[in-house]
């Protein structure tokens, strides 16, 4: 109802439902008259014509397919509108819509009810959300935020979905690793990571010893980490959105490598691909056909060859065989963009001579021998095992005694070797560094281990029989077989 004074126009606008209505008209007050006054009375019915009704619930609800738009009226007051939508692959529903005169409340439903995400907004805003979807049935509905207006004026919903690269992973089992993708270890591409806890495998074929290289760019969090045939974990590294990911993996011999990415935490997801590039450096041709890292292996040389070399993959040395067929001075020249280290050994393996040098700094190294074969070590320089490495034991993740070895005889610090031994102690970031080991060993199951440490080096493992404790017991009269056994049994 509604009262208007004299000269006024009096108005009212309502929704209804089909049926038979009355309308009265007095006189505001029921106290006046005028029997000359001329009243005019306009009825007007404007029909609310939705093609979508009636579907009021999830049973009646109207079919809509993907990346159209969809139109309806709240009318009347109170009025809702269910649509069914189904998702055949994984990927982002959209929806966006616009409305002047409406608050708009938008809810997404699984098939079973479940309220999966929702959203409401006033009039003359724009309503837009997004959802993570697997394959499925999904239900849309919409309503007036509040339940308590109503508009002839249609809203009209997008209903989009942003579809995932469509490749959907096999699933892995124990001890075999298998991808979808399987990629040239010379390959660029760019693909999303969605919906929430997507992940891309790719299987890398390496054809040889050498560095398999891997960038990736792109607007998400990203988490790399490379597998082998077999399923264990190799490495990984996780990087912040809008940052470069550049990750390096060592391999000896061809193999097939698998490459995981996924967004780091699987708490997000990006409209938006990140790229990733793969390329292979081999190593020289030599450790590309067949490895020369033992005597038994060394590749022939004569004296006057000239031979170019790489220390890949990482750890990498070269063992060459000499023969000499008289007597005389063996000089052997070496230049290099990395720190180099030359060792000469005579027939039986003995060191006669050995020399390193600074990247980029020439070496040179002159031996008198004998007739016979000699054989050539080249590689890498570590200079700070010239102080020495320290033997640290390591017990529950934690270090529990140590003792530095000296090499005496040649460059080895083998206690079997001759190297000399001592008592020590460990630096500040010695020990933040062993701790940090320890904490990996033991996520891969090592509780007890021994390494060797040249500061900043790593040098070796020792996870089979790890040596040390008599040697300790020697130098320091401390038995530490019971302190080593409550720390792993402890755990």
């Amino acid at each position: 109802e509604r009262g208007a004074h004299a000269g006024q126009e009096n108005l009212i606008e309502i929704g209804l439902l089909p049926g038979s209505y009355s309308v009265e008209v007095s006189e505001w007050g029921d106290n006046a008259v005028d029997a000359e006054a001329l009243l005019t009375l306009v009825i007007d019915a404007q029909p609310a014509v939705d093609p979508n009704e009636p579907n009021q619930t999830p049973e009646a609800a109207a079919p809509v397919a993907l990346n159209q738009q969809v139109s309806g009226l709240i009318w009347p007051q109170g009025d809702v509108d269910f649509y069914r939508i189904e998702v055949d692959r994984h990927g982002i529903l959209n929806l966006r819509d616009k409305h002047e005169t409406l608050q708009r409340h938008l809810l997404i439903h699984a098939a079973d009810g479940t309220k999966l995400a929702e959203k409401g907004v006033y009039e003359k805003s724009p309503l837009w959300f997004e959802l993570a979807v697997t394959p499925g049935v999904y239900y849309i509905e919409v309503r007036e935020w509040g339940n308590n207006n109503a508009s002839l004026e249609p809203y009209r919903v997008e209903v989009r979905l942003l579809p995932d690269d469509g490749l959907v992973e096999p699933p892995q089992q124990p001890g075999v690793m298998r991808a979808v993708r399987e990629l040239d270890s010379h390959s660029w591409f760019a693909t999303t990571l969605l919906p929430i806890g997507d992940r891309d495998l790719f299987s890398v074929n390496v054809p040889g010893a050498g560095v398999l290289r891997m960038q990736s760019y792109g607007p998400m969090q990203r988490h790399l980490q490379v597998y082998d045939a077999d399923g264990k974990m190799l490495g990984e590294k996780g990087v912040y959105e809008n940052s470069l990911l550049d990750f390096s993996w060592h391999v000896e011999n061809p193999q097939t490598l698998f490459v995981s990415m996924r967004e780091w935490g699987d708490n997000s997801y990006s409209l938006l691909p990140y790229s990733m590039s793969f390329w292979f450096e081999r190593a020289d041709e030599v450790d590309y056909q067949q490895r020369n890292e033992q005597f038994a292996q060394a590749t022939p040389l004569r004296p006057g060859d000239r031979v170019l070399g790489s220390f890949l993959p990482l750890h990498d040395h070269d063992v060459y065989a000499i023969d000499v067929d008289f007597p005389g001075v063996l000089t052997i020249d070496s230049r290099s963009r990395q720190q180099t280290h030359v060792r000469l050994y005579d027939a039986g393996e003995r060191l006669l001579q050995e020399k390193g040098v600074y990247e980029n700094t020439p070496l040179s190294l002159s031996q008198e021998v004998l007739a016979g074969r000699h054989y050539l070590l080249i590689s890498e320089w570590v200079p700070e095992i010239t102080q020495g490495e320290k033997r640290v034991l390591l017990a529950g993740g934690q270090p529990v005694g140590q003792y530095l070895r000296t090499a005496v005889q040649d460059h080895r610090t083998n206690v079997m070797q001759g190297a000399s031994v001592s008592a020590c102690e460990l630096t500040t970031e010695e020990m933040a560094l062993c701790r940090r080991l320890g904490a990996f060993l033991r996520q891969h199951g090592v509780e007890y281990c021994g390494i060797d440490l040249a500061w900043p080096w790593v040098i070796e493992f020792n996870v089979i029989n790890p040596g040390g404790l008599t040697t300790l017991a020697g130098l320091t009269g401390t038995d530490l077989t019971d302190k080593i056994l409550t720390q792993i049994l402890a755990l």
